[in-house]
């Protein structure tokens, strides 16, 4: 996004695979506090038009997508149960009457003994961009995770997406691994870059 976003190829193609509930923490609820104008709260059913949307206003151009597609409004809801069923945290900022951003954490491929770690995925719509949004919601992530049991956080990003990367960084994500070549759309080629960020036990 200018960006605020991970990539799209973080979650479509495997946004139903990583989601299968498991034995995660039951998360608690982001407080619904204003921060700069902007509140931030759990994601409800009626949410789930402007999720979807946020998350397609990204793509690029039909002809550049490859094998990424639109995420229709059915896929979201079911998105959002496995969601509630596993207690994982997905909120949405809205800034006055628009919904302007989400955020989600994704458990790391539902591996045994990974319960602990989340990996992070945040959109913002693209005419909300540059305004601190993704930032705010990153930010609140880091803030809540050890609330929910989490101790790890992870971020895959494309490696040309520069201000996503910037984005993590300055949210106390360092660099974790990478994956040369790993994402490949159309005639797009580019490393998939692992960030994470270790997280204080909570006393």
């Amino acid at each position: 996004m200018s960006s605020v976003a991970l990539d799209p190829p973080a979650t479509a193609g495997r946004i139903i695979e990583v989601l299968h509930p498991g034995p995660v923490p039951v998360a608690e609820p982001a407080p619904a506090s204003p921060e700069g104008g902007l509140l931030i709260h759990p994601a409800c059913t009626a949410d789930a038009a402007a999720i979807a949307a946020i998350y397609n206003d990204t793509l690029p151009p039909p002809a550049l997508r490859g094998t990424l597609r639109a995420l229709g409004l059915a896929e979201v809801q079911g998105w959002m149960l496995l969601h509630r069923g596993s207690g994982r945290p997905l909120w949405v900022a809205r800034s006055g009457p628009h919904t302007v951003g989400w955020l989600s954490f994704l458990g790391y491929f539902d591996r045994p003994g990974c319960e602990a770690t989340a990996e992070l995925s945040v959109y913002v719509a693209p005419a909300w961009q540059g305004r601190g949004i993704g930032r705010q919601l990153v930010d609140r992530a880091v803030q809540r995770a050890p609330a929910c049991g989490y101790r790890r956080l992870l971020a895959q990003i494309w490696s040309d997406n520069h201000a996503s990367l910037g984005l993590f960084a300055r949210a106390g994500f360092v660099l974790w691994g990478r994956l040369p070549g790993a994402v490949r759309i159309g005639e797009r080629r580019c490393d998939m870059v692992l960030l994470g960020h270790e997280l204080a036990e909570r006393p």
